[in-house]
């Protein structure tokens, strides 16, 4: 991915995850965001997610995210380590980002394992 993760190391294994999850929160951020995101999940760790949206997001921007899985929907906050432009599979103009999960609990850790190990 060239310098767009420079400084930025994975800790776990990444798996292909494919969801849809609604962003209606910016919690900090440089930006004024007056839109809600929609972001396409393409795949999770238990450190974070790689998602595209339609929107740019700066650096260290702290988003809160309803992760939906089976009956169970845990809103998870999330810190922006990077972004970048990209076309996705449908050619419409999307940004690719990487963020990291921050202030899980043990309720949560529990949840994206059960993500997880059913992949």
């Amino acid at each position: 991915m060239g310098d767009i993760m420079s400084g930025y190391e994975r800790r776990y294994e990444r798996f292909e995850y494919r969801n849809w999850v609604f962003c209606g929160q910016c919690i900090e951020s440089n930006e004024t965001r007056k839109k809600p995101l929609v972001i396409t999940i393409i795949d999770i760790s238990y450190s974070g997610l790689g998602f595209l949206c339609n929107q740019r997001l700066e650096k260290d921007t702290v988003l809160s995210l309803n992760l939906r899985y089976k009956t169970e929907t845990k809103k998870l906050k999330v810190k922006v380590n990077w972004c970048t432009f990209t076309i996705s599979n449908d050619h419409n103009q999307r940004f690719r980002s990487g963020v990291q999960f921050i202030e899980l609990t043990r309720p949560d850790i529990i949840f994206l394992n059960s993500i997880i190990s059913n992949l």
